[in-house]
């Protein structure tokens, strides 16, 4: 098990919130804005606040696709296995049950439920590859968003402010994991680590877990510059105190 870990300041909902909310207030750097504009061109499905940019895009890695084609591609030679099989054993269920084979169906009357029901197989698949390349976060400069899909019309979305993260962290688990890179990236909150955010199958999650730390200082970062700037008020040199972050 890797493990890199980072502790937040001491800071309530409220003043986060107001903390995340002071970007609004405080005029933002031109490179800054450069990159939140790009990330709206890039990602248009995420709603990011002034100032805010897309860090990393983290998606599951594909060895995760293994398992779900294995079974699809086994329940589909089966389904068109049948056609073979039922030709070889028409006499023989006719006899034990003591029917004419005459009056059993041809294994050509059996081809196109077995090749639907093989098209049902595939598209279920299909459906499967789909829910799991959905699940997936973003990582930005205030929060964590991440979008949670368990089935084709079903998602949901989860935002962490990154100044509440008390703790990030990851697990490699067996030599898969460490061979193929991939793991389970636990990401707490203060108060609440008993029910952790967990993101399952992330691709080399010890760039994940130290590009979140760093997310996390900067951010920390960020809210002490803030409370110095509320803090210190106008000055005779600076009326406004609006300072670039």
């Amino acid at each position: 098990m890797g493990q890199f870990t980072n502790k937040r300041s001491d800071l309530t909902d409220a003043q986060s919130s107001q903390i995340l909310s002071g970007r609004e207030e405080i005029p933002i750097d031109k490179a800054i804005m450069a990159r939140h504009d790009e990330s709206l061109a890039r990602y248009p499905r995420i709603h990011l606040s002034k100032g805010e940019y897309v860090i990393m895009e983290v998606r599951r890695h594909p060895i995760g696709l293994i398992s779900i084609w294995l079974v699809t591609v086994i329940l589909t030679v089966l389904s068109l296995a049948i056609l073979p099989v039922y030709s070889s054993l028409r006499e023989g269920v006719a006899t034990a049950f003591d029917v004419s084979a005459n009056s059993l169906p041809l294994a050509s009357a059996l081809a196109w439920p077995a090749m639907g029901l093989a098209a049902v197989f595939l598209l279920g698949g299909a459906i499967a590859t789909y829910v799991y390349n959905n699940n997936l976060f973003y990582l930005t400069n205030e929060s964590i968003i991440q979008y949670i899909q368990t089935s084709l019309f079903s998602t949901r979305e989860q935002v962490i402010n990154l100044v509440n993260v008390d703790d990030a962290s990851y697990r490699q688990q067996g030599i898969v994991q460490q061979v193929f890179n991939f793991g389970t990236v636990r990401v707490s909150t203060e108060g609440d680590e008993r029910n952790p955010y967990i993101f399952y199958y992330v691709a080399t999650p010890q760039k994940v877990v130290r590009t979140v730390n760093d997310a996390m200082e900067e951010a920390t970062g960020f809210a002490v510059r803030y409370r110095q700037h509320k803090a210190a008020g106008p000055t005779p040199d600076n009326p406004t105190n609006s300072g670039v972050f």
